[in-house]
């Protein structure tokens, strides 16, 4: 009853099918190949032929003893046959109370009836299709041509195309309209290429291409809950000439890292930032100034750097902190407004607490050493709303905060009253299913994501690569199939878990890695390395998502309006037109058979035209609370 998006994987067929040798390829689970039916381990594996059942069975095979056999009757020795009426009574229940045998196959009948209904609306609710392996069908099909003109396209007219909530302006801030259902072009970005690219609740940020910061959005025009003006919200300069590479925004704050391992805060409301550096210069006339602390406007820009010859070399936000790291590995946080720490975000128990008005820019002026862990060496970050996770040099991961669903993947010892760690936890139970155990020299995590209350990890192992998740999954966002409130484990995320690729290189099979992984605050997006190609024609790196779609903000490509609680494909972005997503059916002889054309690929890095100059970019994605954007960001080294 439950069909799934596409056949291509259920059956064991190719992910992606190319024209031409350089770019043929096939994606295959690893699960795919010929395999011992489920039910008789102990049967013998013949090719082509159906699995075994009860009645048909090998002779001599250990599972013959369970071949169905019949009830023997004792029938008497002078010959006569017994009739089935002079048989004894049977012990069933419905002849001790009568009820005929056409009544009994009705109720029957009307019980089976009821239970399948029950498992449809199930199945269709948690929108997991199941393969014959017993995993989740992704719903990948096969590349057209579209993919590879879509990525020529977007090489044309790169910017950032948006989509979602458009509740506060910032898909589309010159217009009225709430909610972006398609992908459309950000005018003010049009052309550009850009450094970095973050969304809040109520603002954005964006880095250009010269390193400038700029920002937008109703929370940064307006304070409070005051509805703008559309056609006065557009993106605005408001620190340049720093060489930024690398930002974050939390409710409050902007932060934005420099080539030099500085870090400049900024207010996110516009008002209070020309209000702070007024003040500040006044002060600084009155010689009142205080040496190190933060500063935004009018030039007087002060930040805060590490002492000896560390700088720091990425930095990550939540919804009230900002975490740091050295190019030590050192790991330093600071608290954004008064909730920086009240979940222990900070990873310690002992922050001071800053005071004065939360949303001046120099609110905190101090990064913390995270000391406990200060003798281990990190080389990534990522932050939710009030936890922090932490990957280390050798592919283990710590975090800490909050942890009211699990986010920190793992079930911790509290205190009376509390729901949070303070203290860095190794997240030990990434190695094993629903149990803690040390980490296997052969595998590792080679890359996190945390949004909102929910985390994800990206582990790789000797023959395939697994993306786990816990926290928070009401609106699907875990990608396990259905919609947990809270799960403590890390568990997979089977459609975009152990798929494997032929590859023309090195002449063999080799698992699909995750370019990028990302969450936002109820939706996830996973972009896959499995481009093929030069630059110059090439297909794109496939892109899924997953969880909420209050907004549009999956884009569906299959058009449903629902949450997703598995990765489901991405409608392609309409660069030079609208996109056709041809709808499931069974063409040219084979079910689904034109299913998937338009899907969205990402364009890998390649030389891109801005401003009449040459630069190599690569398409990225950036989630927001129920928005979505597509940018092209500078590729390689910052």
């Amino acid at each position: 009853m439950l069909r799934s998006f596409a056949a291509a994987i259920s059956r064991g067929q190719s992910f992606t099918q190319r024209a031409g040798t350089a770019g043929s390829r096939a994606l295959l689970r690893t699960s795919a190949y010929p395999r011992r039916p489920d039910n008789y381990p102990d049967a013998p594996y013949v090719p082509n032929q159906p699995n075994p059942s009860p009645n048909n069975v090998p002779p001599g095979s250990p599972n013959s003893q369970r071949a169905h056999t019949e009830p023997e009757v004792p029938f008497p020795s002078n010959g006569y046959t017994p009739t089935y009426e002079s048989l004894p009574a049977s012990p069933h229940w419905r002849n001790n109370h009568g009820i005929s045998s056409n009544r009994f196959r009705v109720i029957t009948l009307a019980i089976g009836a009821f239970t399948s209904i029950c498992l449809y609306v199930g199945a269709t609710h948690t929108e997991a299709a199941v393969t014959d392996d017993g995993k989740e069908d992704s719903g990948f099909s096969a590349v057209g041509i579209e993919q590879k003109d879509q990525v020529d396209a977007s090489r044309r007219k790169a910017g950032v195309w948006a989509w979602g909530s458009n509740n506060y302006g910032l898909v589309a801030p010159e217009e009225a309209e709430k909610v972006i259902k398609n992908a459309q072009e950000m005018k003010f970005f049009q052309g550009q290429v850009l450094r970095g690219l973050a969304f809040a609740e109520r603002h954005a940020a964006a880095i250009d291409l010269d390193g400038n910061l700029l920002q937008w959005g109703v929370g940064h025009y307006l304070a409070g809950d005051r509805k703008a003006n559309a056609a006065s919200v557009q993106p605005e300069v408001t620190l340049a000439g720093r060489d930024l590479v690398q930002l974050a925004c939390t409710h409050k704050k902007v932060y934005a890292l420099s080539r030099k391992g500085e870090v400049f805060v900024l207010s996110a409301k516009k008002d209070v930032e020309s209000e702070t550096a007024q003040t500040r210069a006044e002060a600084k006339k009155r010689g009142e100034l205080k040496a190190g602390s933060w500063l935004w406007g009018g030039g007087e820009e002060v930040v805060v750097k590490l002492r000896g010859s560390e700088r720091i070399k990425s930095i990550a936000g939540g919804a009230h902190h900002l975490v740091a790291l050295s190019s030590g590995g050192k790991l330093y946080a600071v608290a954004a407004d008064s909730q920086g720490n009240k979940w222990g975000q900070l990873g310690q128990f002992d922050a001071p607490t800053p005071s004065g008005p939360e949303d001046a820019a120099d609110f905190a002026v101090d990064l913390l050493p995270v000391s406990s862990v200060r003798n281990i060496k990190f080389s990534e970050v990522a932050c939710g709303d009030n936890h922090t996770l932490a990957r280390t040099s050798d592919g283990r991961v710590f975090a800490f905060g909050n942890n009211n669903f699990g986010q920190l993947g793992r079930t911790v010892e509290y205190e009376e009253g509390q729901s949070f760690s303070a203290a860095p936890l190794e997240v030990d139970s990434l190695w094993s299913n629903m149990r803690s155990t040390a980490k296997p020299l052969d595998w590792k995590c080679s890359k996190i994501a945390a949004g909102g209350n929910t985390s994800l990890f990206v582990v790789e192992k000797p023959k395939e690569i697994e993306v786990l998740a816990c926290g928070m999954g009401q609106f699907g966002q875990l990608g396990h199939g259905g919609f947990h409130h809270i799960m403590k484990h890390p568990q997979r995320v089977k459609v975009i878990s152990g798929l494997s690729q032929y590859s023309e290189s090195s002449k063999a099979v080799l698992p699909i890695g995750i370019t990028s992984l990302v969450a936002g605050a109820t939706h996830c997006a996973a972009v896959l390395d499995n481009h093929t190609g030069s630059h110059v024609a090439s297909y794109g790196r496939d892109t899924v998502m997953w969880g909420q779609n209050m907004h549009n903000e999956l884009a569906r490509g299959d058009g449903k309006k629902g949450n997703a609680s598995s990765p489901v494909w991405v409608a392609g972005i309409g660069y030079d037109g609208p996109v056709t997503v041809q709808k499931m059916g069974t063409e040219n002889g084979g079910e689904f058979a034109n299913a998937g054309m338009g899907r969205l690929q990402l364009a890998p890095a390649g030389p891109v035209t801005v401003n009449g100059k040459k630069v190599t970019a690569e398409q990225d994605i950036a989630l927001g609370h129920g928005v979505t954007a597509v940018y092209f960001k500078v590729a390689g080294k910052r």
